[in-house]
This record gives C-alpha cells, sequence and structure tokens, in this order.
C-alpha cells in the first residue's frame, strides 16, 4: 500500500530562494505548455510561476527541448499581460546538495536567448498593483 508523505518541493523551495510570498500577493502556477494550450487566463498582479519553459509548446511529450519558434510563441503570449521590458526570473531548483541555485533575471524579450534546461522554471513578479 502506498502512502503519501508531505515533502519539501520545488515550489517551496523557489518561493524561500526568491522571497515570493504567495499570500501577499497570490500566486499562480501553471505548466508552460498549458499555459499556451488552453489560453489560462492569468491575472498580472499576482505572480505567475511557469513550469517546464524548456518544452513549452511540444504536444508530442517526447523531447527535452522544443523548437525554437515555440519560446518565441511563449513571449508573444506572456507580450498580452506583461511589457517586453518586464523582468522574470529563470529559477533551477538544486536536486542535489552538491548543484547550485539558479536565479537569472532577465527581460521578458530575451527569454529565446536564454539557456534552459528541463529544470529550469520562469516566475513572473506582478507587473501591476
Amino acid at each position: 500500500m502506498a502512502q503519501m508523505l508531505p515533502g519539501i518541493s520545488a515550489e517551496d523551495c523557489l518561493n524561500a530562494h526568491l522571497g515570493v510570498d504567495p499570500g501577499k500577493v497570490g500566486s499562480q502556477n501553471v505548466e508552460a505548455s498549458q499555459f499556451m494550450f488552453y489560453q489560462r487566463n492569468i491575472g498580472p498582479s499576482a505572480y505567475l510561476i511557469l513550469w517546464q519553459v524548456a518544452i513549452a509548446g511540444d504536444k508530442s511529450i517526447t523531447r527535452i527541448a522544443t523548437a525554437q519558434a515555440y519560446p518565441q510563441l511563449l513571449v508573444n503570449v506572456l507580450a498580452q499581460y506583461y511589457p517586453l521590458y518586464h523582468l522574470v526570473t529563470l529559477y533551477e531548483c538544486p536536486t542535489l546538495p552538491t548543484d547550485e541555485i539558479r536565479i537569472e533575471w532577465i527581460p521578458l524579450k530575451d527569454f529565446t536567448k536564454a539557456e534552459i534546461s528541463l529544470l529550469t522554471t520562469m516566475a513572473i513578479p506582478p507587473a501591476r498593483k
């Protein structure tokens, strides 16, 4: 018989490392492809956490990275809610004690040029009150 036990999640690590208090302004968590495919409504007055941005837009679920056009599509969708110069965080939670935390702030417009991996999560701070 399986038993579910509480643990520390990647979201908990992200909140702690970035100093995000989801109770202060709110937080929305969406897998990046789901955000793109289903046109999720978001509120840019809360944090938006996009998981698995390295495979955003891939419907095959067989790749470890997507075609170059997909990151631009993600930027285009996000640009409906955020200015292109809005700073976003590329975050990677360490999975081993010897791993380093990645916290890299970039303008949204530069996402297509950024180094991303399957561990990369995009955290977008609120753009308005």
